[in-house]
C-alpha cells in the first residue's frame, strides 16, 4: 500500500467513518432519527423530482441520484438491519433540520466513497489536507480535468 493509499484509509477510518456519529441527528433514538431523514429525503427529492418534467439544469439527474445515495447511506449509518428500520413520526422543525444535515453528509460521504472506487481503478489522483479531501481527474484517464473537494 503506497504513502497516498495510507493516507486516504486513515482519513477514512479516523474522519469520515466517524463523524456521521457527531452529527444532531444520530444523538437521538433510532427510531426518530428515520424519520427525520426519511421527512429530510421527501422534501428534497419530490420538488426536485416534480420540476424535472418541465426542464431544469442537465445536472438534476445526477443530483437526485446522489441525494439517493446519501439517503440509503444514512440509513446504513442509523440502523444496523435497514430491512428492520422502523420510524417515529415527530413533528418538529428541528427534526426536519437536523436530517437534512445528515443526509447532507451521507451525500458526501457517498460522493466520497464512489471517487475512492474511481481512484483505485487508476482514473483520479487524490490529495488530503487534514479534513479536506480532493481528487482529480487524471489528465490521461479522459483528456480533461475535474475537481471534487469535499469538507
Amino acid at each position: 500500500m503506497n504513502n497516498t493509499e495510507s493516507q486516504l484509509r486513515k482519513f477514512e477510518t479516523e474522519i469520515l467513518d466517524k463523524y456521521h456519529q457527531t452529527l444532531p441527528l444520530f444523538q437521538r433514538t433510532r427510531d426518530v432519527a428515520v424519520f427525520g431523514a426519511l421527512a429530510a429525503f421527501d422534501s428534497m427529492v419530490v420538488p426536485l423530482s416534480l420540476a424535472m418534467p418541465f426542464g431544469m439544469s442537465p445536472s438534476a439527474p445526477q443530483r437526485l441520484m446522489y441525494m439517493n445515495d446519501g439517503f440509503t447511506q444514512a440509513i446504513r449509518f442509523l440502523v444496523e438491519e435497514p430491512s428492520k428500520a422502523q420510524a417515529t413520526p415527530l413533528a418538529q422543525q428541528a427534526l426536519l433540520d437536523e436530517g437534512d444535515g445528515f443526509l447532507g453528509y451521507c451525500t458526501k460521504y457517498a460522493q466520497i466513497a464512489d471517487a475512492h472506487v474511481t481512484y483505485g481503478r487508476g482514473m483520479l489522483d487524490v490529495s488530503i489536507d487534514g479534513t479536506v479531501i480532493r481528487f482529480t481527474q487524471k489528465e490521461s484517464a479522459i483528456g480533461g480535468s475535474e475537481h471534487r473537494t469535499v469538507r
